[in-house]
């Protein structure tokens, strides 16, 4: 159950909206979403980002919400993202302080790689009440479609961002899950070509426009953001 509200201050829902499939929204999210006057997604317009498409469908009165786009750059510039998350948090304060609950749309769960901890921080430390709705992980998602375990019994798990050195990332035993690859994904596919081991790439998992592609060899050579490479060993 969450706090109450105190005075006259919102408070601020980092909320997990899953893999893209919006009946994969959890009850709770949902309840968040219809409480809040207020919805935060990273998407560049009012109107478009993967985000906001999962929750549209299911909210009767979406369009009497207030929407914010607080686009993150997509750049590792430690000060240009710094500088966009600080000028994001002024604005959600702003309506924080006016009372007003504001929900921060993230795609999967908030807690991997997600956009949404830098804003739960910077507005904690405002003194404003901040809370996490975890929500399906991508990898989980994609995991079902592909209709295998990520792991089982004494397996071990691994979830590597595109950053990673993908040497040594495959080097390591067990299941390993490329999120996000597409910035890497020539050379993954590339160093996978000689790899001893089952592959599986996954582009826009649980969504309508979802493609599966299952060995090394019917890798596509482009793929969009939302691509998960699964690498399994033998």
């Amino acid at each position: 159950m969450e706090p109450k509200i105190e005075g006259r201050c919102g408070s601020f829902y980092g909320v997990g909206v899953g893999p893209g499939d919006p009946e994969l929204l959890t009850l709770k999210a949902l309840r968040i979403l219809n409480q809040c006057t207020v919805i935060a997604h990273p998407g560049k317009t009012h109107d478009s980002g993967v985000a906001l498409g999962c929750v549209r469908p299911l909210l009767a009165d979406f369009y009497k919400k207030q929407i914010l786009s607080l686009e993150v750059p997509m750049t590792k510039d430690v000060a240009i993202l710094q500088a966009a998350y600080e000028a994001h948090v002024e604005e959600i304060v702003s309506h924080l302080e006016a009372g007003e609950d504001v929900a921060f749309l993230n795609l999967g769960d908030p807690t991997i790689y997600g956009s949404y901890m830098q804003l739960h921080q910077l507005v904690k430390a405002q003194g404003f009440e901040a809370h996490i709705i975890p929500g399906i992980p991508s990898f989980c998602g994609a995991a079902a479609e592909l209709e295998e375990a990520l792991c089982r019994r004494r397996e071990q798990l691994h979830i590597i961002p595109a950053s990673y050195d993908m040497n040594k990332a495959l080097e390591l035993s067990g299941t390993k899950v490329f999120l996000k690859s597409a910035s890497s994904y020539g050379a993954l596919r590339e160093l996978l070509q000689s790899y001893d081991g089952r592959v599986a790439v996954v582009c826009n998992a649980t969504m309508d426009c979802q493609e599966i592609y299952w060995g090394v060899e019917e890798m596509p050579q482009d793929v969009g953001y939302l691509t998960l490479v699964f690498v399994y060993d033998k």
